[in-house]
């Protein structure tokens, strides 16, 4: 039983040695941004979240899939172009799905399933959500635009900002609401993950684990 599992953590190591330098730039991040200070705790669950998976990773069947090699490859291409191109953003988005992908190329879809979550958990914690400013930006100021007209202000509305007859205010990029959506996202996937309601769970058992005889 303790085979697949120091295999299983040899692999996932030796991708982060590989991408050590992306790790540092998720780490300076984490530090120096507020909105993803959270960052290490997230890779501390996904840690711990496959470490309690350990007794189902020892008792999967395990299915080596070289020509999964060939998609790992190309992920790898990806990653080495972005790093020659200096953009670390594609460089941290690549991460997890390297890990997922030598994953299941060593140890086929039933240990895949079951770290899936942890490794995909990591994108809580990259800053993909940036993107989202300017969309939550425009619906916090479509609501207040609402609410403000249901209260009877008169309101005028440019872009993100909104004058009313007592002044002026800006939906400002602070002001978008990233922070507490990345917040509930993260603690609603945990809770789905916990109750079972986000396949495959990587707390509690399936019966796809292992096959059946028929």
């Amino acid at each position: 039983t303790f085979g697949p599992n120091l295999a299983l953590w040899m692999i996932l190591l030796a991708v982060v040695g590989l991408f050590s330098q992306t790790l540092a730039s998720l780490a300076h991040l984490w530090i120096d941004i507020a909105d993803y200070q959270h960052g290490f705790l997230i890779a501390l669950i996904s840690v711990g979240l496959i470490f309690r998976s350990r007794e189902r990773i020892a008792k999967a069947d395990i299915q080596v899939k070289p020509m999964l090699l060939l998609p790992l490859a190309a992920v790898l291409l990806v990653w080495m172009v972005a790093y020659r191109a200096n953009s670390e953003m594609l460089q941290q988005i690549v991460f997890p799905v390297v890990l997922l992908l030598s994953v299941f190329a060593a140890f086929g879809p039933t240990v895949a399933r079951i770290t899936v979550f942890p490794i995909c958990f990591l994108y809580f914690a990259i800053p993909i959500w940036d993107h989202l400013v300017p969309l939550l930006q425009a619906m916090s100021t479509a609501v207040s635009e609402r609410v403000l007209g249901l209260l009877g202000v008169p309101t005028q509305v440019e872009g993100f900002n909104v004058t009313i007859p007592e002044g002026r205010f800006a939906i400002i990029e602070g002001c978008s609401g990233k922070r507490y959506l990345i917040i509930a996202l993260t603690l609603a996937a945990l809770v789905g993950v916990q109750q079972g309601q986000l396949p495959p769970s990587a707390l509690r058992g399936r019966a796809g684990d292992r096959p059946v005889a028929r």
